[in-house]
């Protein structure tokens, strides 16, 4: 596949990242496979070692054309690659980065903060209602690549929205509070491109505070810019298929509080190496890996 026609149907896989993203995998014999073909991840993953700055500029590109609304698919995917990707990333013996390290580290990583930026641009305030999956995408991918200080950060980031206003006070103050934005030198410092990412999800949060203080103090929040309701249906609509996808993991059962730390113990004090049935089974789940669709 040439670079164009990579670009072309990477375009066509952001476009119906509406109807693919939040959609349950199937893995059944029923489903035909139709699925695995339709799954946005898949294709990154297959394209991605010779086209990863094309699809780069068309996840961009794309988001910038699309209402503030929509961009955040567009953002839940990248973070998804990030995640699907983070296990092959990988040092070689002079601490040099591999292929997908690079991807990782250099672009997607790199210029995270312009696609945050992008989900939740300035004077934009119905951009607001993407602060909260904002805000769990990015301290999912710090605790990835541990850029900023987790637990003061962390909490920051999480802490009620009125607490953030200590400083303003009027619905003049309110009314005039500057919108923060992202600058750095280089656009694949991911360090920089995290720090960035903080510095805008408190300040949005703080317009979001500011806009729930005014309604508060005044009782209307005038807002400015005009609401396309198709956008605003097809955000409805994801929303509902993501609260419903979040569900299907609710049988999970933590199983720290009951493990036993003695029989543990006693387990692993019980091997004595590795034995043929070991070296059966390892090829066993080789041989499962590479059928997988991260592989093919």
């Amino acid at each position: 596949m040439d670079a164009f026609e990579a670009r072309l149907q990477f375009l066509q896989v952001i476009k119906n990242l509406h109807k693919t993203l939040n959609v349950s995998k199937d893995s059944s014999p029923l489903s035909g496979g139709s699925q695995q073909q339709n799954d946005p991840l898949a294709f990154y993953l297959r394209h991605y070692e010779h086209h990863y700055e094309d699809f780069q500029q068309c996840m961009l590109d794309s988001a910038a054309k699309m209402d503030s609304l929509d961009r955040l698919n567009v953002l839940i995917y990248w973070s998804r690659l990030v995640s699907m990707l983070w296990s092959r990333c990988m040092r070689d013996v002079d601490g040099q980065l591999n292929n997908t390290g690079k991807v990782i580290y250099g672009h997607l990583l790199g210029q995270l903060d312009d696609m945050v930026a992008l989900v939740l641009p300035e004077n934009d305030w119905k951009a607001l209602t993407n602060l909260s999956v904002c805000v769990d995408i990015i301290i999912y991918l710090n605790r990835l690549c541990e850029v900023l200080d987790q637990p003061s950060d962390e909490t920051l980031l999480k802490e009620p929205l009125n607490q953030l206003l200590n400083d303003y006070h009027t619905s003049q103050q309110l009314l005039e509070l500057p919108w923060d934005q992202a600058i750095k030198k280089d656009r694949h410092d991911y360090k920089q491109a995290m720090a960035n990412c903080y510095r805008l999800l408190v300040d949005r949060a703080r317009h979001a505070a500011s806009m729930q203080e005014l309604y508060r103090l005044e009782g209307i929040c005038t807002v400015t810019e005009a609401v396309n309701s198709n956008a605003v249906l097809h955000r409805m609509e994801n929303d509902r298929e993501r609260h419903k996808k979040s569900k299907e993991h609710l049988w999970f059962t933590e199983r720290n509080f009951i493990l036993d730390v003695r029989e543990f113990d006693a387990l692993w004090g019980s091997c004595k190496g590795m034995t043929r049935n070991d070296f059966s089974n390892l090829r066993e789940l080789k041989k499962i890996a590479h059928n997988s669709y991260m592989y093919n």
